[in-house]
């Protein structure tokens, strides 16, 4: 995939980088962007959100973003996660951008925008059984997971962008 040849290092490189960290005493924790992925998006434009405008992948900010709702990218998600904890090394998986592109509840409204969503989820059920899943599995791996929010998630009501802090504390 386009990640993989995107990548600033070789594996080995990267590797020889952790072992040296976690020799020194330090817990190594990776970080995975998962629903902002321009070379996910470019290859997998089926689980992209949709510009019902253009019929091509929806842009925000200058990125492309993987549906949250689409399995596919769960599964590419942790796949890569328990990668990078059985052959990099990681103690820990922390997941960035778990969540859907924010300001855009006009464009969703108005029909401006697919997010793929299959299986008729809200999009706090999305995030937060996508990390249970990915704690499931990568807790076999051997390794934990945390997300990164944002801090308006610790209110009480569910974002436009789909986090929801009682249905993530809860799970990382």
């Amino acid at each position: 995939s386009t990640n993989y040849k995107k990548a600033l290092n070789k594996k080995e490189d990267y590797k020889n980088y952790i072992q040296k960290l976690k020799d020194n005493g330090f817990y190594v924790i990776g970080r995975i962007t998962a629903f902002k992925d321009d070379y996910y998006a470019q290859d997998h434009k089926e689980s992209a959100i949709l510009d019902t405008r253009t019929g091509s992948q929806f842009v925000q900010n200058h990125s492309y973003w993987p549906s949250a709702f689409s399995r596919d990218v769960w599964e590419f998600n942790v796949h890569l996660a328990i990668e990078a904890v059985k052959e990099m090394g990681f103690h820990e998986i922390q997941f960035d951008y778990v969540r859907f592109p924010d300001g855009t509840t006009k464009l969703e409204k108005s029909g401006v925008m697919d997010l793929r969503n299959t299986y008729e989820e809200d999009k706090a059920q999305a995030i937060q059984q996508f990390l249970m899943y990915a704690r499931d599995e990568i807790h076999k791996a051997g390794a934990y997971i945390s997300a990164d929010v944002f801090g308006e998630s610790a209110n009480q009501y569910v974002t436009a962008y789909g986090q929801y802090w009682p249905a993530i504390s809860n799970v990382v």
